[in-house]
Formats: C-alpha cells, structure tokens, sequence
C-alpha cells in the first residue's frame, strides 16, 4: 500500500486548508505537512522548504519506512 503527502498552504484561499486536512485523514497511511505562510503554490511561495520536505518524504519511501 502507498503512502501519501500532503502539503497544505495556511493561506491558500483557492483550496483552504481544511478541505486539504479532510484529504489527508481520509487517505491511508498520509501525512500533512502545513505551511501557516504560504498559498496555493507552496513551491514559490517556500520553495527550499518544499524541496526538503518532499526530498524527505521520497528518501522515507526508498528506506521501507
């Protein structure tokens, strides 16, 4: 089975964060990353952030955790 990530902007008014959080309890095994700062687009908005966190959240995947 998979794993998912979610990241979510504070301020994204396109999507909100509370439908993201929906998603992400919704989906199995997902984790939710939150950025309070950012908007619609978390890869402009807080672009070394988002490099870690996903960089991170894909060397997970290649450990088996």
């Amino acid at each position: 089975m998979g794993r998912w990530l979610v990241i979510a902007g504070g301020q994204d008014f396109a999507i909100g964060l509370e439908p993201q959080r929906a998603l992400a309890r919704a989906l199995p095994r997902a984790r939710l990353v939150e950025y309070p700062d950012a908007g619609h687009f978390l890869y402009l908005d807080e672009p070394e952030r988002f490099v870690r966190d996903v960089g991170a959240f894909l060397r997970e995947g290649r450990s088996g955790r």
